[in-house]
């Protein structure tokens, strides 16, 4: 799937925040994660519209699978499937607790809820998206203009819409050198915590990615 330099970067960012902060959620037992926006940051309410492939309509995650969003009194539909390529098939993950206990989980591919795609008849644009828990993920139109549309605490329909440009994410690029420091100040802002305990995370993606991070519990 053919991207630009912005999409690139939306790859990038969307795949740090959806897998980070939803994947290792999921395995070592988050609750919950704290949504972004703020009552001062400019923001829309809206209802997303999921349509499953008629293929796999009855699937929790269908293989493939259409979007319709309006953000700015605009209307776009976008096209996902589901990323099959995201995780190595040997991929693991190892979370360390505050006393050093190691817990090596696998990831469940019956349950892989993470997708990429494109909004219709926009040639230069690139989607990220998760439907995990709700739907979360960052969506490019342009060069200059992309959106993350993140759930709104509470409610199953209703979901927060917003420039990315108002979300704050670390300079530079995303290679195995800046995960570590990069990601855990990232996600420190992302879920607002003042006083955050880390776990020490060690993920194997073979020849993805390989690399540990302290992620924030």
């Amino acid at each position: 799937m053919p991207m630009l330099a912005e999409g690139g970067l939306a790859y990038c960012i969307g795949i740090t925040l959806l897998c980070l902060r939803e994947f290792a959620a999921e395995a070592s037992g988050w609750t919950a994660v704290r949504n972004t926006v703020s009552p001062q940051m400019p923001h829309e309410i809206i209802i997303p519209q999921w349509r499953a492939d008629a293929n796999s309509a009855n699937n929790k995650h269908p293989s493939r699978a259409e979007l319709r969003i309006t953000a700015e009194g605009r209307n776009f539909i976008v096209d996902v499937e589901k990323n099959e390529d995201l995780f190595a098939p040997d991929y693991t993950e190892t979370h360390y607790t505050k006393t050093g206990t190691a817990q090596t989980i696998c990831l469940n591919k019956t349950d892989n809820c993470f997708y990429h795609g494109r909004v219709r008849a926009i040639r230069e644009s690139s989607v990220v998206l998760s439907t995990c828990k709700g739907l979360r993920g960052l969506i490019v139109i342009s060069n200059n203009l992309s959106y993350v549309l993140e759930p709104l605490p509470g409610s199953q329909e209703h979901h927060f819409i917003y420039r990315s440009e108002h979300l704050k994410v670390p300079h530079g690029s995303c290679g195995n050198e800046h995960l570590e420091s990069k990601v855990t100040d990232w996600l420190a802002e992302l879920t607002g915590r003042t006083e955050p305990h880390y776990h020490r995370v060690c993920l194997s993606y073979s020849s993805y990615l390989t690399g540990c991070s302290n992620i924030i519990l």
